[in-house]
């Protein structure tokens, strides 16, 4: 009976623990699903879940605005982003709140991407409230698509006789001390200096737009410069090209945006510029690789896709919003001192060239064809040109494939050598080094243009133009005798009048008379 017993017991202990051990697998199944459920990257409204899938290569952008930073920071952490939180002046949010963050949510990205989060730290007063906001005459003007300004039919002449106004010569035009001028200051300004050049015999003007990678004029991918609004970080009170455009074509003056490509500000200016502007951006995710600092002036390495694209760009809006003639590129290349250790890392990302200098040379001829192919996409008979230095050793030195650029298409409309001597200089004077570019010239559509200093007449700097007041003249009339000159500029409208009254500089007045009553029999011819 006791054995009977005993073997009753042991058959139940055992039934007890097989449901027991069903149960224990059931638990754990539902733990299995509810982990699966959990590694779902984010639900439908982009909040990441607590559990994120590690493995995965893409990752959700989170709302993060109504949190605190500390809180905004460990869900972008948690989700799998970089994050840099940066503190800035900003002028319509409370200190301690998060003013903008630089992903969108709800979109996918890479794991690992930096996002930017900008924390307010309250508002400051002045012109440094404007710190960090974008121009407002930029955001309320009409957008418009590639090529809707192509109607507009640009004037340009058939020989250039041109003038260079750089930043340094229109100082006083645009600012008064640290500010900028009146909208009616500034008008009046601009009539006197352009009326007092047109009556001179002059037709075109090369005015300065960008010359360290700001803007002139209110731009979406450049900042207001500090030699039209005073200081980097204040607004335009009005938009000065506007004006420019509009009273260069009341006196039928051909007028071309002049634009420096790469050399930028100095490291102490970016820390002024809004974030959302594409240098400072570079700066802040891509410093020493798209952004290059050489001589304490920071410099923008073409090497890279991205940042042609925003000198590109920035091209292209002035052709694409303003009635402008011509774009018009300056000589600052490769900086002459930049060793290849500063931008070895683009060079070592590709691998189509084993040559550095030769990666250069074809980054910069992506550049040159690239703002000639969207300013042509823009309004095919804007013109576009480039002034390199008139020595073809020192041009080629910067990686400016000037032999590549004057034998095919695609690259210019007109090429202006900087010959800023005379006829007597030795192997630099004007006649030796304008025949050595007419000889690059194997494309006949390219025109010609000789770029002249003024200074050496101004300062009498050497006994050719203390003892003569006929040496542009007569370089002028060499190279009209040679061939294929269709004009030409001088630097600069400093050294012929005065931005603020129109009246003459008597140093350069005699030596301009004389080349502006030879060159009077060529008329005035449109182009087009």
């Amino acid at each position: 009976m006791k054995k009977l017993l005993a073997m009753l017991l042991s058959a139940a202990m055992m039934l007890s623990f097989a449901a027991c051990g069903d149960k224990a697998k059931e638990e754990e199944k539902t733990t299995d699903n509810s982990s699966a459920e959990e590694s779902v990257i984010a639900d439908n409204s982009g909040t990441a879940s607590t559990t994120p899938d590690t493995d995965s290569e893409y990752i959700v952008m989170p709302d993060v605005m109504n949190m605190t930073p500390e809180e905004a920071e460990q869900a972008l952490k948690d989700a799998g982003f970089t994050v840099k939180v940066r503190e800035k002046n900003v002028d319509d949010v409370p200190a301690g709140k998060i003013a903008e963050v630089d992903l969108t949510v709800g979109e996918s990205y890479k794991r690992g991407t930096k996002c930017f989060v900008i924390v307010s730290s309250g508002p400051t007063a002045g012109a440094q409230a404007l710190i960090y906001k974008q121009s407002a005459l930029v955001e309320s003007r009409t957008e418009l698509a590639q090529g809707e300004n192509s109607a507009y039919q640009p004037i340009n002449y058939e020989y250039m006789k041109a003038v260079w106004l750089s930043q340094y010569d229109m100082d006083s035009v645009y600012k008064n001390g640290t500010t900028q001028r009146t909208e009616k200051e500034f008008t009046e300004r601009v009539k006197t200096l352009f009326g007092g050049l047109k009556a001179l015999g002059f037709n075109t003007l090369f005015v300065q737009l960008r010359p360290n990678g700001d803007s002139f004029y209110p731009s979406a991918y450049y900042c207001p410069s500090k030699y039209v609004v005073g200081m980097y970080g204040a607004d335009f009170t009005y938009d000065p090209l506007e004006i420019m455009v509009e009273e260069a074509h009341t006196l039928e003056l051909s007028i071309h945006g002049w634009i420096n490509p790469l050399r930028c500000m100095d490291p102490t200016s970016v820390e002024l510029v809004n974030i959302s502007y594409g240098l400072r951006k570079f700066v802040e995710e891509h410093m020493d690789d798209y952004v290059i600092k050489c001589d304490n002036l920071l410099y923008l390495n073409p090497g890279y896709e991205e940042v042609r694209q925003l000198i590109i760009d920035g091209a292209a809006e002035i052709v694409r919003y303003y009635d402008i003639d011509g774009i018009h590129m300056d000589d600052y290349f490769y900086p002459n001192n930049m060793g290849f250790e500063y931008d070895r890392a683009a060079f070592q990302a590709q691998t189509e060239y084993s040559d550095q200098a030769y990666f250069r040379r074809h980054s910069v001829n992506l550049l040159v064809s690239g703002l000639y192919s969207a300013v042509k996409a823009e309004n095919p008979n804007v013109m576009f040109g480039i002034s390199p230095a008139g020595s073809l050793s020192y041009t080629r030195s910067l990686f400016a494939d000037v032999d590549t650029w004057l034998a095919g298409e695609g690259y210019v409309d007109y090429i202006m050598p900087q010959l800023y001597q005379g006829m007597d200089y030795g192997n630099s004077s004007f006649d030796k080094r304008y025949a050595q570019w007419h000889a690059l010239i194997k494309n006949d559509k390219i025109r010609l243009i000789p770029g002249m200093d003024l200074s050496p007449a101004a300062e009498g700097s050497t006994s050719e133009w203390r003892n003569n007041k006929d040496v542009l003249k007569t370089c002028i009339d060499f190279a009209i005798g040679y061939g294929h000159c269709s004009g030409f500029s001088l630097f600069s409208s400093a050294n012929i009048l005065s931005a603020v009254n129109g009246d003459r500089v008597p140093s350069t007045k005699e030596e301009i008379d004389n080349l502006m009553s030879f060159v009077a029999e060529y008329a005035d011819t449109k182009l087009n």
